[in-house]
């Protein structure tokens, strides 16, 4: 079956650049067209908070992998962040260090890294109403703190750094810093990761077989005569 368009969609006075914008320069929208894919440059977020927060989890996160570090151990963690971040977090705010729900948590930082820490990642599981409200979070709240970075000024928002500095009741101390987190262009999921982030989401209603079933088809995609099979293994099946 064929569709006919407006040919003008794009340029027209009404279309759909003088919506977005009242200038636009044609030959950089034109430029490298059916060479590059800028949707291949999205980013993917592996943290179901504020994306001004994954910086800071995903360093910690990184300090914490394979030292078998147990919560009892840590005397402080101290993030350092760019002041507009700071800022516009509210760090310091009573819903930062005392957050109530779970959108309240979303934003908070002191939840993100005290969560982090009780559980070793920061899932869904972390953000419902329950873990808010009673989760063991808040027996690690007290050992977060936060600060500016005057440097990270300077390159944000071309970059989103964050420097996480962990020390140990033995005197141990770990520092770790990230310029472009996980999910990001710049440092993108392994397939892996993907499929590990997928299984997060979708555990409570899909089997290990069935989500082994999506990603493979998703993996293979480009290999598939009809996508209209994924509907069909999209189904419930727990």
């Amino acid at each position: 079956m064929n569709y006919k368009a407006e040919s003008v969609i794009f340029e027209d006075p009404s279309g759909f650049l003088s919506a977005y914008a009242d200038k636009y320069d044609e030959e950089k929208i034109l430029k490298n067209l059916g060479k590059e894919w800028v949707i291949a440059n999205n980013s993917i977020k592996p943290y179901p908070c504020c994306a001004r927060i994954h910086s800071v989890v995903n360093a910690f996160l990184e300090i914490l992998k394979g030292k078998n570090i147990e919560p009892e151990q840590v005397e402080s963690i101290e993030a350092e962040i760019n002041t507009t971040d700071y800022e516009e977090l509210g760090v310091g705010e009573d819903s930062d260090k005392h957050p109530s729900s779970v959108a309240e948590a979303q934003f908070s930082v002191h939840f993100a890294l005290a969560a982090a820490l009780a559980n070793n990642c920061l899932t869904l599981d972390e953000y419902t109403d329950r873990y808010v409200k009673l989760g063991n979070w808040k027996k690690y709240m007290h050992l977060v703190s936060l600060k500016t970075n005057k440097e990270f000024d300077k390159v944000y928002p071309e970059l989103w750094p964050a420097l996480i500095t962990v020390a140990l009741k033995d005197g141990t101390r770990y520092k770790q810093y990230i310029e472009h987190t996980i999910g990001k262009p710049e440092n993108p999921f392994t397939w892996d990761a993907e499929c590990e982030k997928f299984r997060s989401l979708v555990y409570e209603i899909y089997s290990d077989k069935r989500i082994e079933q999506i990603t493979s088809f998703i993996r293979n995609l480009d290999k598939i005569d009809n996508v209209g099979e994924l509907f069909g293994i999209l189904k419930n099946d727990k």
